[in-house]
């Protein structure tokens, strides 16, 4: 019997080292997978997700209104916020700056794929070449009104996201009805329009005209001025469309009939004199709002990535997720998965080779991983040093991969969606590898 007993334990013990073997094997095998569709690049280039990018900058156009405004209690919208930003606002400023000025030009260059933000981008690239002295004067008068239009924003960018969030359908949509009233009366994205619209014809930018940014013009003459302005160029027709005065008045003064059918909603006036319904109602409820975050991005990326920001010594910051994975060549294996604006600072990922890996669990059970001081992940609530630590302090050093990743636009790239991330991510680039000292 003891011989039959230590026969199964050395058979059990056998079968446990296959199934390690295998899911190394199995590990290695996904990771050379990844790693060639990569370097393949984009399964369809040039496709992308524009609603998921659009909806990407609102997010981050809202994180960047908190900061203009101070960083005020109660005005950020955590749930509304990727986690990176939150992370990266955690690093030192100039790390933080690089940060923004690479993920504008990344949104700008991936929303410009629709036709409100190419378009809007095209005026304002065409006026600057063609008045340079006088676009730095509308620049900056275009930044000293921002805090006001961060304010007129702020109740339909609540409106809007209380529409996502209602499961309710009928609540969902009035509440989208009442945000396209308010982004209706937003009057800077006009005054930007027009101003651009008029030098289209004179060749000169005039920030003064039509009362500027802040002026007490009334919306409906602004709209009015803008699609004059801009006669003949695509924006023509999307503001004819999106601005519907007879819309919003029936939705200010609650004028209005809301039908929800099985295939499409209607929306009619009371006394029955108009109705919109299908995609003419989806062309203005959503067109106003792309609008505002096409010229907010646009205006962003002109005032903030004109000159190349990426430094060497930000190399170690974005890192998002270590995610541990066996064994790679006989040592204890982790994917490091960095933001790729970094990433791109030192594609050989110097840095890593000479740092060592630490692990502390912190006081809400959550485990950070640092590589360097400024460096480091804060990951879902498990200690890998506890369940590695035998083998990690066995070995005394560890193989690591760093991987680049930017947030999904549907690119075409392979995705991965990481622990503690609420969005998924695209391998964006070529992954590079380590082996780094473990300290315990």
């Amino acid at each position: 019997m003891v011989g039959r007993s230590k026969k199964r334990r050395k058979d059990r013990k056998r079968g446990t080292s296959r199934a390690a073997s295998t899911a190394q094997a199995r590990t290695r095998e996904a990771a050379r997978d990844l790693y060639e569709q990569v370097r393949r690049g984009p399964s369809h280039p040039g496709a992308g997700n524009v609603g998921r990018a659009e909806e990407y900058a609102a997010a981050f156009s809202h994180f960047e209104e908190w900061i203009l405004l101070g960083r005020p209690e109660g005005f950020l919208d955590v749930r509304a916020v990727p986690p990176e930003h939150n992370m990266m606002i955690d690093f030192w400023p100039e790390a933080f700056e690089a940060y923004r000025h690479a993920l504008w030009a990344y949104l700008e260059r991936h929303t410009a794929l629709h036709l409100w933000s190419s378009t809007v981008r095209s005026l304002l690239i065409r006026a600057r070449r063609s008045d340079p002295v006088g676009y730095d004067e509308f620049i900056r008068v275009l930044d000293d009104a921002m805090p006001r239009f961060v304010e007129q924003k702020r109740n339909s960018v609540q409106r809007h996201m209380q529409a996502e969030r209602d499961p309710d359908r009928a609540r969902a949509l009035r509440a989208s009805l009442s945000a396209y009233a308010d982004t209706y009366e937003i009057d800077l994205p006009m005054w930007f329009l027009a101003v651009l619209g008029r030098a289209l014809t004179t060749g000169k930018l005039t920030p003064e005209a039509f009362g500027g940014p802040s002026s007490s013009t009334s919306q409906a003459a602004l709209i009015n001025s803008a699609v004059e302005a801009l006669r003949g160029t695509p924006l023509e027709r999307l503001l004819r469309d999106a601005y519907d005065a007879k819309l919003r008045n029936a939705i200010q003064h609650n004028d209005y009939e809301l039908r929800i059918g099985t295939t499409e909603v209607t929306v009619s006036m009371l006394d029955g004199s108009r109705t919109w319904h299908g995609d003419e109602l989806y062309n203005r409820v959503t067109g106003t709002q792309q609008l505002v975050e096409a010229v907010q991005t646009v205006s962003a990326y002109v005032r903030l990535v004109e000159e190349p920001l990426l430094k060497a010594e930000f190399s170690q910051a974005g890192l998002v997720a270590v995610l541990f994975s066996g064994y790679q060549d006989n040592l204890p294996h982790a994917a490091v998965h960095q933001l790729w604006c970094f990433h791109e600072m030192d594609t050989a990922g110097t840095w890593l080779d000479g740092c060592t890996v630490t692990f502390e669990v912190l006081e809400d059970g959550r485990e950070k991983v640092s590589f360097t001081e400024r460096g480091y992940t804060i990951g879902e609530p498990v200690s890998h040093s506890e369940q590695l630590g035998d083998e990690l302090r066995r070995h005394g050093w560890m193989h690591v991969t760093r991987i680049p990743v930017a947030p999904n636009f549907d690119l075409g790239y392979p995705v991965v969606d990481l622990p503690a991330a609420a969005a998924s991510y695209e391998v964006v680039g070529v992954p590079d590898e380590h082996v780094v000292k473990v300290r315990l």
